[in-house]
């Protein structure tokens, strides 16, 4: 696919901070590599995670360069440099 889309679990204090069409930077977890996003989708619904951290799916889509497929792990940053909120990386992230 020429565009990937990333879903990864925000704190929802976080989320809720997040508006679609913010900028966003993927890391790839295998290489370091960092591919320019854009937010499409804030989930309004929240999910608890293990400690009970509540959180927000966030989707963030990029062009793919050719080499990303479906097994691809990432972490996200959204908002602009200074104030980049940061997804919760491991397990729960969800692959490109």
């Amino acid at each position: 696919d020429s565009v990937m889309k990333l879903t990864v679990p925000f704190l929802s204090a976080e989320a809720e901070q997040i508006q679609v069409g913010s900028p966003a930077v993927l890391t790839l977890e295998d290489t370091g590599e960092e591919l320019q996003g854009i937010v499409t989708v804030v989930s309004s619904m929240e999910e608890t995670l293990s400690g009970g951290r509540l959180v927000k799916a966030v989707t963030v889509e990029v062009e793919n360069p050719g080499g990303l497929t479906t097994l691809v792990q990432a972490a996200a940053a959204v908002g602009e440099p200074s104030g980049f909120r940061r997804s919760l990386c491991g397990q729960r992230d969800r692959p490109l």
